[in-house]
């Protein structure tokens, strides 16, 4: 190990007593009792027998509410399983071992207490004929009636208005569909060559087929550079040559096609389908064709979203827990956020909420936190719309730990400027949003620890522009991938599959004992060279990945990294005898000695051999038994794995001082390593099964269920 060098680490992380001190919730001050439905600001508020209709904090709020001021150690119980229709900003600030808590009541309703900012709409018109409902020739199944449009909501409320049949969501009439119900996918977008396209314009005889000349005043997504999809109002539509102007000027592909789509449409066959609404917007008049065509006058409840954010924490020491965030919606970044912690509100705590069904647009986020010391722990948030990012943070001392996330529009948790924090034990599932990674670590952030983390069905993990970030301990679908601009990474035991992982730009790094398929590199100078490679012959089931090279390494230490030698048919001409292209052991690299043609697993594969032998075989069990839509895999180690015992011990490269409040010696699911001789390769340490110390199977939860 004597070439192996050690990142040094100067910066030590601190944890504040005080935000370890509000998790035990000591010594309580005043309680007050809220009861949205049955309370009455009248009332004293201190017993369940007397609530409050509001909470302090609420503008709405009247009398005795209005006039209290929190002191530390108040409590705010919530009633449970009573909607909560309105939103309240915390501007008082507890006490390190007094904070101020707001909560869902223990033993007081049933379920926890709702933050909602939607409203029931009632008195359905049923359309009765096709002239009454747009001509659309889907009328039979088609209600409408009058609304008020949000006063926020005013730049594009076609798109952005919120609404839900039941808790399901209903999404804008678009042509074509996206693939996802909460955020636009281009999967299924028309394609147009760049001749077609301006910054402003689009021309396809299609156009005349989605509605021509009805088009004006409805909506386009477009694909546009770098990998967005933008939103513009439709100004005009030429019917000589079919084209449509729209408001903005887009910064549009000129070296590929353009993908797009038409939304907000009133006519086949954009508004046909059950689930789908359309917004005139001229006379505020809303169209609904229900789900299961429903009737929705008897036997379900189409709420619409009128409120932009739901709890606002601008003082210190405050704790939020136990209660459900849901449909909050707007268009400018900070609205449609379920909680926003201000930069003044230090030693804060989220936990044990469901934060969900919320929509956004211009990067806005579900959750935030600027604040320094604040914990965003054991929370549940899914169904996040539009193009809302999940959880954002900044400030020091930030955890962000133990949340499940599912369903998210964009990047699902995203650091910007973090400094000595944690992105520890999170679940992240079925988000592949256009331009959303699952976790992301950007824009200055420092000694930041990612780890214990589970991707699945998401797109990649991403850093960049940061220094002294730690990726230990992870299982991310489609890998991990460094931008450029980094300074001092280190990546340990990670299982990365489908995109393994690429560092690009990146200063003083060591990548150790991980298991990457599709490990790529682009680096400079060193010469260290992978392929990707087809997966079908190692799984049950896999799409087929094309291998394609790569560029080289620079300034990098590889240790004990395994790596598959079977790349797709046709490659003999790229791999070369000579060519350095797997690594092991203690930072040796591998030469090609030969590359020749074979028959794997039933098909025809390029073999790569090497000078030493570097043969590892297969070495993770087959995928979980049965059919299932969204393919999952168990990669645990098979017994008699390469990876058993093949690895080094990372701790002595680990900054383990940094980062006090988690557990090196542990695999992702806490099995002490190591098991064997030596610390496995890898996310998870091998132990026989049935043994005490054998983990778990890999927990991937069904879509929309809270597995905590």
């Amino acid at each position: 190990m004597g070439k192996q060098k050690k990142i040094i680490w100067v910066i030590a992380v601190t944890i504040t007593t005080a935000l370890l001190i509000l998790y035990g919730l000591p010594a309580s001050g005043t309680e007050y009792y809220v009861d949205y439905e049955n309370g009455s600001d009248l009332n004293n508020g201190t017993s369940p027998t007397t609530p409050w209709k509001h909470c302090p904090g609420d503008e709405r709020a009247t009398d005795k509410p209005a006039m209290t001021a929190l002191s530390p150690g108040d409590i705010v119980n919530l009633k449970g399983g009573v909607h909560y229709r309105g939103s309240f900003s915390i501007t008082w600030s507890g006490e390190p071992d007094r904070p101020i808590v707001y909560r869902t009541a223990p033993g007081w309703g049933t379920g926890k207490a709702v933050i909602d900012g939607s409203v029931p709409l009632t008195g359905w018109n049923k359309c009765t004929s096709q002239a009454e409902c747009l001509n659309n020739t889907a009328w039979p199944y088609m209600y409408y009636k009058d609304i008020t449009i949000p006063a926020h909501l005013s730049k594009m409320p076609g798109l952005s208005i919120l609404l839900h049949q039941n808790d399901k969501l209903l999404v804008t009439a678009q042509y074509p569909t996206s693939t996802e119900i909460g955020y636009q996918t281009t999967n299924n977008y028309y394609s147009v060559p760049p001749s077609a396209v301006t910054t402003s314009t689009l021309t396809d005889y299609r156009l005349a087929q989605l509605g021509g000349k009805i088009l004006v005043g409805k909506y386009i997504y477009l694909w546009v550079q770098p990998n967005e999809v933008a939103m513009s109002k439709i100004i005009d539509f030429n019917e000589k040559t079919n084209t449509i102007t729209w408001a903005d000027n887009l910064n549009v592909y000129t070296d590929r096609n353009s993908l797009y789509a038409v939304a907000n449409v009133p006519v086949p066959p954009a508004f046909e389908r059950p689930g789908t609404y359309y917004l005139d917007e001229n006379e505020s008049r809303l169209y609904v064709i229900p789900y299961d065509y429903a009737d929705i006058n008897s036997s379900q409840t189409i709420t619409m979203s009128v409120l932009p954010s739901g709890i606002n924490i601008s003082g210190a020491y405050v704790l939020v827990d136990g209660i459900i965030i849901q449909k909050q919606s707007g268009e400018t970044f900070g609205q449609g956020n379920s909680v926003n912690v201000s930069r003044s509100a230090t030693n804060c705590v989220i936990r044990n909420c469901e934060i969900r069904y919320t929509k956004g647009f211009s990067g806005g986020y579900s959750t935030n936190s600027w604040a320094d010391g604040v914990v965003v722990e054991n929370n549940f948030f899914h169904d996040i719309s539009g193009n809302l990012r999940g959880c954002v943070f900044g400030g020091n001392n930030v955890i962000i730990r133990n949340n499940v996330f599912d369903k998210q529009a964009r990047t699902v948790i995203y650091s910007s400027g973090a400094k000595n924090s944690y992105i520890v034990g999170n679940i992240v599932r079925n988000s592949k949003g256009v331009h959303g990674n699952s976790i992301t670590v950007y824009q200055g952030s420092e000694n930041v620890l990612v780890a214990g983390n589970v991707v699945t069905n998401s797109n990649l993990a991403t850093f960049e522009d940061s220094t002294n970030i730690i990726w230990f301990n992870n299982y991310i679908e489609n890998g991990i991938t460094c931008w450029g601009k980094c300074e001092k990474t280190i990546i340990s035991n990670n299982t990365c599959l489908f995109g393994g992982i690429n560092i690009y730009s990146t200063n003083e790094k060591l990548i150790v004992n991980n298991i990457a398929y599709n490990f790529n590199g682009e680096y400079g100078s060193t010469n260290i060279r992978s392929y990707r490679r087809d997966m079908s012959s190692i799984f049950r089931k896999s799409a087929r990945i094309p291998a394609e090279p790569v560029l080289d390494l620079n300034k990098m230490e590889v240790i004990n990294n395994i790596d598959f030698v079977y790349i797709d048919d046709g490659y003999e001409n790229i791999v070369k005898q000579g060519d350095i292209l797997v690594f092991s052991g203690e930072g040796v690299k591998r030469t090609v000695s030969s590359v020749t043609r074979v028959i794997f697993g039933g098909n025809h594969r390029t073999r790569i051999s090497f000078s030493p032998n570097a043969d590892l075989g297969p070495y993770i069990v087959s995928v979980w038994p049965g059919d299932m839509p969204n393919l999952e895999y168990d990669v645990h180690l098979k017994m008699g794995s390469a990876a058993i015992d093949a690895g080094v011990n990372a701790i002595s490269f680990l900054p383990t001082s940094v980062f006090p409040i988690y557990d090196f010696n542990k695999d992702l699911e806490g099995v002490y390593r190591p098991q064997g001789s030596a610390w496995d390769i890898g996310a998870y340490e091998y132990s026989v099964p049935g043994a005490p110390n054998a983990p778990k199977n890999l927990q991937i939860l069904p879509n929309g269920v809270d597995g905590k």
